[in-house]
């Protein structure tokens, strides 16, 4: 797929997965129509869609039905890939009219951050920029690592504030890598913290445990490599998306599959309850002469 094909692919997935934001949706028909989505447009989802709600900041994909009121905020982040590259999209929006600039705000952090990347510019130039446009709103920016950061396939780095600001001062955005750039905001609190593994909502596996699993979980064990060639939610592993895979799965047998390391959760986060977090961010690919957005 052309560059500027992906693009405006992305573009569309977008504005469709921001009208599917909206009072009386199911968070879980708005999970499934979004893959269904993806998988129409020729990008297959290669990590499962985190759909979070007012306080939860990353990675909760939907267990059961949750209707979306006038009073919520709601970001989607949908990774996919295109041969060997990560692309992602991420939409905010706020229904709950006192919040409804935030996402706006976000927004225009982002555009400034990434209007000065450029081949071997410098990180820290784009975190300080970042930082600029949120002071000026007064607005605040999550700080734990899976807060706001510039990341690829390989690395995550940090523009939270509380960081040694040399750091990552000789870290620069190199030539041919694809990064995603990101950035969290919130009302409350800074800080944020892991959900136990209990809660988490999301896994991946390694298909080359399976030799050394015990007999009684083997099976189960195949049944999840059998239908994925992704990391999974748990709604996708026991409930079934379509019905195509496997219904024998369980919260049993995901806990028994912890257990044994074959299989292992990707955590949620969450911001202090009773406030919102609000997730943008923007995939670029760095070249000689500028970047090119996804």
């Amino acid at each position: 797929m052309a560059q500027t094909q992906t693009q405006e692919s992305l573009d569309r997935l977008g504005r469709k997965m921001f009208a599917g934001i909206r009072p009386g949706v199911d968070i879980v028909e708005l999970y499934s129509t979004i893959i269904d989505q993806w998988e129409n447009s020729g990008i297959p989802v290669s990590l499962p869609p985190s759909i979070d709600i007012n306080y939860q900041a990353l990675n909760h994909a939907p267990i059961v039905s949750r209707i979306l009121t006038e009073a919520d905020v709601v970001s989607i982040s949908v990774t996919g890939k295109l041969g060997n590259n990560p692309v992602r999209k991420i939409v905010c929006r706020s229904l709950f009219p006192p919040l409804r600039e935030y996402p706006e705000i976000c927004s225009e952090a982002l555009a400034a951050g990434i209007k000065s990347i450029g081949p071997d510019s410098r990180l820290h130039e784009t975190r300080n920029l970042v930082h600029e446009v949120l002071n000026a709103h007064g607005t605040k920016m999550v700080t734990d690592l899976c807060g706001s950061s510039l990341t690829d396939s390989w690395k995550s780095i940090s523009m939270a504030r509380t960081l040694d600001p040399g750091a990552h001062s000789g870290l620069c955005f190199q030539q041919g890598e694809t990064y995603s750039v990101e950035l969290f905001i919130t009302d409350g609190p800074e800080d944020c913290q892991s959900i136990p593994d209990r809660s988490a909502t999301m896994y991946y596996f390694d298909p080359n445990v399976r030799a050394r699993l015990p007999l009684t979980i083997q099976r189960q064990f195949y049944n999840i490599t059998k239908s994925f060639t992704r990391p999974f939610s748990v709604w996708e592993a026991y409930a079934g998306y379509k019905k195509r895979y496997n219904r024998e799965i369980s919260r049993v047998t995901l806990g028994a599959l912890v257990k044994e390391h074959a299989i292992r959760p990707i955590f949620p986060r969450d911001i202090p309850p009773l406030f919102h977090s609000f997730h943008q961010g923007q995939t670029i690919r760095v070249h000689e002469n500028g970047i090119t957005l996804f």
